[in-house]
This record gives C-alpha cells, sequence and structure tokens, in this order.
C-alpha cells in the first residue's frame, strides 16, 4: 500500500529532493542514494553509496547544488558531519 512503487534501497528516515530537470533524488538511513528521471515510475541506485556504512540512524540530507549536482549529508561518526558531492 502506499503511494507510488516501493523503493527497494531505501530503509528508514527518507529524504527526497528533486533538480531543476525533474530527476527526483532519494536517500536514507540505507545511506544509498537512489534517483529517477521518469516521476518515480522507475528507480535506480547510484552505483557507489556516498557513505560505505549500510544500515545506520544516521539521518542523511541531499540537496541539490547545482543543474547537475548534488550533495548529501550524513553523520558518518559520532560528531563528525560530512558532505559528499556527485554529479550525474
Amino acid at each position: 500500500e502506499g503511494l507510488g512503487i516501493a523503493l527497494d534501497h531505501q530503509r528508514c528516515g527518507p529524504q527526497v529532493t528533486t533538480t531543476t530537470r525533474g530527476t527526483v533524488f532519494v536517500t536514507s538511513c540505507q545511506n544509498e542514494v537512489t534517483f529517477s528521471d521518469d516521476d518515480g515510475a522507475h528507480w535506480q541506485k547510484v552505483p557507489e553509496p556516498a557513505w560505505e556504512v549500510g544500515f545506520r540512524h544516521s539521518w542523511p540530507a541531499i540537496y541539490p547544488l547545482g543543474p547537475n549536482e548534488i550533495g548529501v549529508v550524513n553523520n558518518v561518526a559520532p560528531g563528525s558531519v560530512q558532505i559528499r558531492f556527485g554529479t550525474w
């Protein structure tokens, strides 16, 4: 049940952003990034996660920074907030 289709690579505390080009990006406490170029009809996992920590209650956030750039902010270690940048 719910809206849309299930996001296989996401779990707990989702964060969503949409770019000016219409690409939708999602991250969650699974610490993976998935994206859709067709309004959520199909989702693809980014090949490499921003952090290889697996599932952790780290509550990441994702932000569009430019036409082809996003930033993922995360609490990867106690007291250590970091940001990683990616382009597509």
